[in-house]
Formats: C-alpha cells, sequence, structure tokens
C-alpha cells in the first residue's frame, strides 16, 4: 500500500515512515524540509513541498507517484517547546 506521509522527514514522520515499510507499506513523504532532514527520508520517495498556501493540494497530487496513495498519515505540525 502506498501510504503519503505528511511531515515524514521529521523524527516522529521518519519512524512512522520506518515502521510502515517495515510492515511492506511505501511510505511517500511530503515534506517541505522546514524542520525535517532529507537524509531521514530512507524507506521510500520524498516530495518536497509546502503543504500550506494557495494551490498546494493540487501540487502535491500532481507529485505522488504513479499509482497514486492509498491513505493519509499526517504528521506536519510545528511543536514548540518553552
Amino acid at each position: 500500500m502506498n501510504i503519503l506521509v505528511t511531515g515524514g522527514a521529521g523524527y516522529i514522520g521518519s519512524h512512522a515512515c520506518k515502521a510502515l515499510a517495515a510492515k511492506g507499506h511505501v511510505p511517500i513523504t511530503y515534506d517541505d524540509l522546514s524542520r525535517g532532514n532529507r537524509w531521514a527520508v530512507k524507506w521510500g520517495p520524498l516530495l518536497e513541498a509546502d503543504i500550506g498556501g494557495r494551490g498546494a493540494a493540487a501540487r502535491g497530487a500532481r507529485a505522488i507517484p504513479a499509482g497514486g496513495a492509498d491513505a493519509l498519515l499526517g504528521l506536519c505540525l510545528c511543536g514548540r517547546v518553552g
């Protein structure tokens, strides 16, 4: 199953992608890398794009590999401590 993971290049997202891949799924990471890391994307393709703003959904849909995504795991967020 192809699973689109928003925020998949961050700490939690990358571990979720690892777990999905271990179960035989293909995690498709959708991340703007503002807080994530390219090196953390090891288990599937990276779609580098910002999920916010006008037209973001259409750009994201066009960027998904042929075959599409069967599910979405939304983990993009901006957390602050302090």
